[in-house]
């Protein structure tokens, strides 16, 4: 089958010839402080083909040491002609005779410094030479632009490129001085795969002498590529949704679509699959060179699974494969919380039955681990909260640890007990979710008040609750409570008033300053009693808010806050049952 390709693009062809036209060129090594300095100026215009001579010009210097001259040793055309150099501490000259012009000139030369560092540097003026295919090499290109390189004072007169055993001379365009580009015969492609040669005949100008040069090399078809882009090694369900990339690497040859095939497990799964054009063989708008198959496949009960998939191009019968093996992983990680564990009460040690002093809103530590033998845990999807409020995470590939933030209630009828249920998930990296669990109880007596940590120089405020047993038939009268602190290290501001949803009850603070603590207190008062006995009003029962006290921190240092009960009392002047106290610290920085 012979399938038409276009001509090259002009701007293509010069880019290439510009690229692969011969040029003295000197591929010195990268130059450091300890490798020597080397050149060769390699002119055309001292190389004389007629006569078979070349003037040999090499300088060098030293970096790091000076160059030991009596190291150097030149080759043209492999044969060393060292000795026909005149050769100083800094450069060597001399008139090379006797070169075979056909041959045309490549120089070698080393040196070495006196620490014994080796650099190299090379030139080379071809007469005529082959560039691609180059002699002994394997090609896969099966419409080859062929590039012939020459001097320039050949003659196109007598000038000759044949390929097997077709001429070929028409088809090369002369675009430079010093090259050509041509192409093995329009509508043909490279047949059959092995061996194959090129020859180039040319002759210098003047009378000669003219040059027979021969390439041979090895052409070996190209494989289509096939790409499995999906799936990976693992998915999560029965079915397996697949993707796969059917390419012509040369983009010259097309690809038959009605070649491509598919297998999972060893039976054919082609007809689940719908193909996309990626691109075409230009000018042949029905012939692809890449589409995409996708579709997806029933596995059933199969748990480790092998896809396959091949297509092939459409001259040289050639096939390539591809091959994936994958596995259904339809079980979700473990996962076990392991702090706070289910059913405790987690927090501070229990009190005693004094007015209470809280952070309403606490913080408790927690550790989850989790596994997953198949796919692994994608630690990026862990999420954890207690009661609906989302934790803070630090999560890895086999753990996650953080707080979790939790609220004691503060409504009348609270007995001042919270339960609190911790929701824990993990996802494995195909999606299957496993979850956790755990469900604690922490009430007054298990949160006590967070050590706190302060700058200099700013204020902050720390809220005074009260618990009074819901049981109790009278809410809060009047308490007189003082709090004792280092005051070279916090300054007290200010105390505000109580909550206002317990209108039954008005705080009028008053203040005392004994050397080491302050006094707050509060009054009764009797319209808002009045109002209670007539049923007006409900009794402050629960935990709620009687004061917040504001400091400010005026030294680095840390000092425990001290909560001492003076007087609690109900709205009878009878002893408040049932309430709690606890303290904290805080440091000044």
């Amino acid at each position: 089958m012979y399938i038409n390709s276009k001509k090259l693009n002009l701007a293509a062809v010069v880019n290439l010839l510009v690229i692969l036209m011969i040029s003295c060129t000197n591929n010195s090594p990268v130059h450091n402080k300890s490798i020597p300095v080397m050149s060769i100026d390699c002119q055309a215009s001292d190389w004389d083909p007629y006569a078979g001579t070349f003037q040999l010009n090499i300088s060098y210097k030293g970096t790091s040491s000076p160059v030991n001259a009596s190291t150097l040793n030149v080759m043209v055309n492999n044969i060393t002609v060292t000795s026909q150099l005149t050769i100083d501490n800094d450069s060597a000259t001399g008139m090379i005779t006797g070169l075979n012009t056909c041959d045309g000139v490549n120089v070698f030369a080393t040196i070495a410094d006196n620490a014994g560092t080796l650099t190299s540097a090379s030139c080379s003026l071809p007469a005529l030479a082959i560039n691609y295919p180059a002699n002994g090499t394997t090609i896969d290109d099966p419409l080859p632009a062929l590039s012939i390189a020459y001097d320039y004072r050949t003659t196109g007169t007598g000038f000759t490129v044949s390929m097997d055993t077709d001429t070929i001379t028409s088809l090369c365009g002369n675009t430079v001085s010093t090259g050509t580009v041509c192409q093995k015969p329009m509508g043909q492609y490279i047949t059959p795969p092995g061996t194959h040669s090129v020859s180039a005949y040319r002759c210098f100008a003047h009378g000669g002498p003219c040059c027979d040069k021969t390439s041979v090399f090895a052409f070996v078809p190209p494989v289509p590529s096939v790409t499995i882009l999906s799936p990976s090694g693992y998915i999560g369900s029965a079915n397996a949704n697949a993707t796969i990339l059917f390419s012509d690497t040369t983009n010259k040859l097309g690809l038959d679509p009605n070649t491509y095939n598919i297998l999972v497990n060893g039976s054919s799964v082609t007809g689940s699959f719908t193909t996309s054009v990626n691109s075409t063989l230009p000018g042949f708008s029905l012939t692809p060179t890449s589409f995409t198959a996708q579709g997806s496949v029933s596995l059933g009960t199969s748990i480790n699974n092998t896809l396959q998939a091949s297509v092939t191009n459409l001259f040289y019968g050639v096939t390539g494969f591809a091959s994936l093996s994958f596995t259904v992983d339809s079980t979700p990680p473990t996962l076990t919380i392991a702090q706070p564990v289910s059913g405790s009460a987690s927090g501070g040690t229990s009190g005693t039955l004094l007015p209470y002093f809280i952070y309403p809103n606490a913080v408790i530590p927690y550790e989850v681990t989790y596994n997953d033998t198949q796919s692994g845990v994608n630690p990026s999807s862990f999420a954890i909260s207690a009661n609906g409020a989302a934790g803070t995470v630090s999560a890895t590939s086999i753990s996650a640890t953080g707080t979790l933030p939790v609220m004691i209630p503060l409504t009348s009828g609270s007995n001042g007990t919270g339960v609190y249920t911790i929701t824990a998930q993990v996802s494995d990296n195909v999606g299957n979710i496993g979850y956790g669990n755990s469900v604690i109880s922490l009430s007054l007596a298990d949160i006590g008040i967070d050590s706190a940590t302060v700058a200099a120089g700013s204020q902050f405020t720390i809220p005074m609750n009260v618990f009074i047993d819901p049981s109790h038939a009278y809410g809060l009268g009047r308490y007189d409570i003082s709090i004792d602190f280092n005051q070279s290290i916090l300054n007290f501001v200010s105390v505000s008033g109580s909550a206002s949803g317990y209108p039954g009850v008005a705080y009028a603070s008053e203040f005392a300053n004994p050397p080491n603590y302050y006094l707050i207190s509060s009054g009764i008062d009797i319209n808002a009693i009045n109002q209670l006995a007539s049923g007006y009003y409900p009794n402050p029962v629960g935990l709620f808010n009687v004061a917040n006290l504001t400091f400010y921190a005026a030294s680095p240092g840390t000092t425990t806050l001290t909560i001492i009960v003076n007087a609690l009392n109900d709205t009878t002047g009878a002893a408040v049952p049932s309430s709690r106290v606890q303290s904290g610290t805080v440091t000044v920085q």
